[in-house]
């Protein structure tokens, strides 16, 4: 693998031996598709109208809403557009634009950023955006009984204040010029709500983007309204919004060309050729990223040349060629080449079994059985066997445990 992600882990005796792969890859590439026949009432319009749009969705709903704590896939996209932080990614070239705030934090000194709200944004329960919710949501995150997944990436935010009802104040611990970009990981709870009934907040989040979520039904769909009251820069483009969860790839491209919905996501690279007869398949270039990840405080784990040689064993441009049928590149950082932060690697792993054994070998780990966890999402579960090829011929014994990524992320913690 061209890249490790770190995680926690939860010291389960099963992770005693155990790799695991999850979606987030030293292979990266995303396939999207919208088009085939209209079904009544159903078609893109523009912001203010009444049409409706229903998408195929591949990821299950495997979390609650609440973006302290969302992880799935699923929940983390409805939430952006549900939820606003003072600034968001644009969601094609990732780089910063104001939401809430009217312009992105604005530097004071080297520790100290002050931001603006937007004049009249309210939540979709009507009430009004204030500082207060501002400096709400980033305490809660930052507050380590909370266990924010947010938290870890605003290590450099020392306090946040209200200046008044429509201007915040953060204060730093130490400089760091990427805050203004940062900030878009904490979006604005209102305070009120989410204190009165934490787990109703969770099931059916209130924010203050351009769609309100008016249910979620786990393993069938998710549906959406326009709010007519938003006044932010990024105004819902159709009235109302479904998505469909199909985790089965047959299942989205049958619901696509039957017209059942009129956009899905993961297109099975299979059919990409034969659907774009039809409709409009894009390819683009994605944080779609699979990562190995590793119990560290588990032997032999605890081993970098370990860790370093299932990375050298895989072979990476067969997995793209065969499984992804060259949809996909081999990760060379963090982020995809096409993001603007993008900084290649220092280490960046080919595909070396040579070298892989040999690092086995002065690790002095010899017969290593383990047990590789994958979720059943279609482009990871196609590329498993190939890991589980490329693992094995370097002489360690893997057995593929394929599943729900609900229930496979509810094994590690």
């Amino acid at each position: 693998m061209s890249q490790r992600t770190p995680a926690r882990l939860r010291r389960r005796t099963f992770l005693r031996h155990t790799g695991v792969i999850g979606t987030a890859a030293v292979l990266t590439g995303a396939l999207a598709a919208c088009g085939g026949p209209a079904s009544s009432g159903s078609a893109t319009g523009a912001g203010g109208d009444t049409h409706s749009i229903e998408a195929g969705i591949s990821y299950a709903l495997s979390t609650g809403f609440d973006p302290m704590t969302a992880s799935g896939a699923t929940p983390v996209a409805a939430n952006s557009h549900v939820f606003e932080g003072l600034a968001d990614l644009d969601p094609a070239t990732l780089v910063a634009r104001p939401a809430l705030a009217t312009a992105l934090p604005k530097q004071i000194d080297a520790t100290t950023y002050r931001a603006t709200l937007r004049a009249g944004a309210t939540f979709h329960d009507g009430s009004p955006v204030t500082s207060e919710d501002v400096v709400y949501s980033f305490e809660r995150i930052l507050d380590p009984k909370n266990a924010s997944l947010m938290a870890q990436f605003l290590p450099f935010l020392d306090t946040v204040k209200a200046v008044d009802a429509s201007t915040v104040e953060f204060k730093l611990k130490y400089a760091f010029d990427l805050f203004p970009s940062r900030v878009t990981v904490a979006k604005i709870v209102p305070k009120k709500l989410v204190e009165a009934d934490p787990k109703g907040f969770d099931a059916k989040p209130v924010g203050s983007g351009p769609y309100r979520l008016v249910s979620a039904t786990k393993e069938d769909k998710i549906v959406f309204e326009a709010y007519d009251k938003y006044n932010g820069r990024n105004k819902a483009k159709v009235k109302n919004m479904t998505w469909r969860l199909m985790s089965d790839p047959a299942a989205r491209v049958s619901a696509l060309e039957s017209g059942r919905v009129q956009a899905i996501e993961d297109v099975p690279y299979i059919d990409a050729k034969r659907l774009s007869a039809k409709a409009t398949v894009d390819s683009v270039q994605s944080f779609g990223q699979l990562f190995m990840m590793f119990n560290t405080q588990q032997k032999p784990f605890d081993d970098k040349r370990v860790r370093q040689a299932l990375h050298y064993a895989l072979n990476t441009p067969k997995i793209i060629e065969t499984a992804m049928m060259g949809n996909g590149s081999a990760a060379e950082g963090y982020l995809q080449t096409t993001h603007p932060d993008f900084h290649k690697a220092s280490t960046v792993y080919s595909y070396d079994p040579a070298k892989a054994k040999k690092l086995l070998a002065e690790a002095g780990v010899k017969n290593l059985s383990i047990e590789l966890l994958t979720t059943d999402t279609g482009w990871v579960k196609d590329i498993a066997p190939l890991i589980k090829e490329s693992l094995d011929a370097v002489g360690v014994n893997t057995t593929l445990n394929i599943g729900q990524s609900a229930a496979q992320y509810g094994k590690v913690d």
